[in-house]
């Protein structure tokens, strides 16, 4: 959904007798907007609750082959490890940060393997605001000369609230796996034109 609008005004300047009077200054104004309001879809592959409680029993690739995991505090001296039962890494061994992690991650919206395809899909919301602001000014000093000034600020604010760098939960809206690009660019310029004859 995009809205565009604005507004535009102008007209002479009436300065009294100090530049003979009308027709010598002239004004403009003019502000135009944008919004658009769109969603941004992405595919992704998020761990699932079972992952999250370090359950990884059902890591089986598209060929049906079953991986399994093995406890790094094992190791012996020929290199080799014992694997964890079941697949499963007890609670006491999942690091803090791995909890961090699980609670700014969104849940997977289906029922596909992670190891077999995206489990992950979801519109996110894309908004685009641009603001541009114009201002004119014209000055006619004489036949032969004329001065005009303008200056413009144009804003433009986007942001995509998720799916960018991960997945980040509805819940969040700090900044996690979103993207915002914020720009704001100024144009000035004074022009003098003289006509030689």
């Amino acid at each position: 959904l995009a809205d565009e609008f604005g507004v535009s005004a102008g007209g002479p300047v009436y300065l009294g007798n100090w530049y003979n009077g009308r027709d010598k200054s002239f004004w403009f104004a003019a502000y135009e907007g944008l919004r658009n309001r769109q969603d941004s879809f992405v595919q992704s592959i998020v761990p699932t609750a079972a992952l999250w409680a370090g359950d990884f029993s059902g890591i089986i690739d598209t060929n049906g082959d079953r991986t399994h995991i093995y406890d790094p505090l094992t190791t012996d001296a020929r290199g080799l490890r014992q694997q964890f039962t079941n697949d499963v890494i007890p609670s006491t061994r999942i690091h803090p940060f791995y909890k961090t992690m699980q609670s700014l991650t969104a849940l997977p919206t289906n029922n596909v393997n992670p190891y077999q395809g995206n489990n992950f899909e979801k519109f996110y919301p894309d908004v685009l605001d641009v603001n541009t602001l114009t201002l004119r000014g014209d000055h006619k000093f004489s036949d032969k000369d004329n001065l005009t000034g303008r200056f413009s600020r144009s804003e433009r604010l986007a942001r995509i609230f998720g799916g960018v760098f991960g997945n980040p939960l509805e819940t969040l809206d700090n900044g996690f796996g979103t993207s915002r690009s914020d720009a704001t660019v100024y144009n000035t310029s004074i022009r003098e034109t003289h006509i030689f004859s």
